[in-house]
């Protein structure tokens, strides 16, 4: 089998492969985050703060604030594209639709959090 994984799930694609590495014949990683970052360790302390922090009136506030399309386009280009130009109005408006759902928030908590990691 081919194991597959975008982003941060690219460290779940490669646990995966290597639970079994005679049965997968290759692994494909979709924008992997960087080194550094899968190389950071949190404390199940400092995961606890940053839920306690995401999950109060200020973490709703944060989510509000980031879910709108100025800020979901400067990120973007800050941090997802390699060509900021490629951020258009289409991309944005699949990004802002995904999270005008409150509920979405509990996997960018998470992101924030590290329990990915």
């Amino acid at each position: 089998c081919v194991v597959a994984g975008q982003s941060n799930l690219c460290t779940v694609a490669l646990e995966a492969a290597a639970l079994d590495p005679e049965a997968v014949k290759g692994v494909v990683l979709l924008g992997p985050p960087a080194v550094e970052a899968l190389s950071l360790d949190k404390s199940p302390e400092a995961i606890a703060k940053v839920w306690r922090i995401v999950g109060s009136p200020v973490g709703a506030a944060l989510f509000r604030f980031a879910r709108r399309k100025p800020f979901l386009a400067s990120f973007s280009k800050k941090n997802l594209f390699a060509d900021p130009a490629l951020v258009d109005d289409d991309y944005l408006d699949v990004c802002a639709a995904g999270a005008a759902d409150a509920a979405t928030r509990h996997a960018v908590f998470s992101f924030v959090a590290g329990t990915w990691r």
